[in-house]
Order: structure tokens, then C-alpha cells, then sequence
């Protein structure tokens, strides 16, 4: 199965083809030339592609990246121009009164009072464990046992 490009390595691209400029897009994504240099390299080692030559005075685009940057821009742009999607995560509670943000993705079960929310997917969350704890001073045999040990929890 195919995955699709980062959309982080896409946004460095477009706004380095249109700047033929690390540095220019960097200062356009508030983010510094190295972070864009990283993104244009995994988004090159995703796609099997180079798309930009260093030359002495900037980059230009290679003959491949001249074909694929029309369809990146289309992506971008599409059928509401107008409309700037920023993508970020963070474990905070987005605050829509406060901040300015229109659309928020949450885990838990939807019951945000003022929000209108709609399910997207389920997800199974299970404990796992070294096999070496299973026969440790303080074995693992039944749920409780977690009781006696260090969890690491993902947020």
C-alpha cells in the first residue's frame, strides 16, 4: 500500500519551488531553513525523486519536481483558496471562544458541552509487557498485577 507524502514535506516544496529558496520558505512556514531542508529531503526519499538541484547562486527544480509541482499547488489550492489549513498537535483543549481555531480533533467520547462533535474511529488500547515480567518477583498474571508495576502511558 501506498502512503501519501507528508503534507509538512508537500508545504516546504511548494514554497521552496516558488521562492527557488530554502531560507525564503522557511521564513514563510515560521519555521528555520534546516527544518525545511529536512522536509524536502524526506519528501524526496518518500516520492524517489530529486526535486531541486543546488547551484551556486540558489536551487532550481529538477525536471521531475517542474512536473510534479502543478499538482501540489492544485492540491493547495483547490476548490476554496481562500481557506489556509494549518495542522498541528498538542494535548491541550482547544478553546474556540479564545483562540483562533475552527476545527479540532479529540479523543474521547464526545461529550464537550457547546460542541458539536461526530465520531471517527475506534481505537483498542491493551497493556503489553516484557515476557520477562511474566516470570519476575512481581509476575503479571491478571490485570490487577499492573498494580505493582511502573505504566508508561501514551498521550
Amino acid at each position: 500500500m501506498a502512503t501519501l507524502p507528508s503534507l509538512n514535506g508537500l508545504r516546504a516544496f511548494e514554497a521552496a519551488a516558488r521562492h527557488l529558496s530554502f531560507t525564503l520558505a522557511a521564513n514563510e512556514l515560521n519555521v528555520t531553513q534546516t527544518a525545511i531542508s529536512h522536509q524536502i529531503r524526506r519528501l524526496e526519499e518518500q516520492l524517489g525523486i530529486r526535486l531541486f538541484e543546488r547551484r551556486n547562486r540558489g536551487l532550481a527544480l529538477t525536471r521531475e519536481a517542474q512536473g510534479y509541482l502543478p499538482s501540489v499547488r492544485a492540491a493547495f489550492e483547490d476548490a476554496h483558496p481562500g481557506i489556509e489549513v494549518r495542522i498541528t498537535t498538542s494535548a491541550h483543549l482547544v478553546d474556540f471562544r479564545r483562540e483562533q481555531v475552527d476545527m479540532a480533533v479529540r479523543y474521547g467520547r464526545g461529550n464537550w458541552p457547546g460542541l458539536r462533535a461526530h465520531w471517527l474511529m475506534a481505537e483498542d488500547i491493551f497493556p503489553v509487557c516484557s515476557p520477562a515480567l511474566l516470570n519476575a518477583a512481581k509476575p503479571l498474571r491478571r490485570p490487577e498485577d499492573l498494580a505493582h508495576h511502573t505504566l508508561l502511558h501514551a498521550t
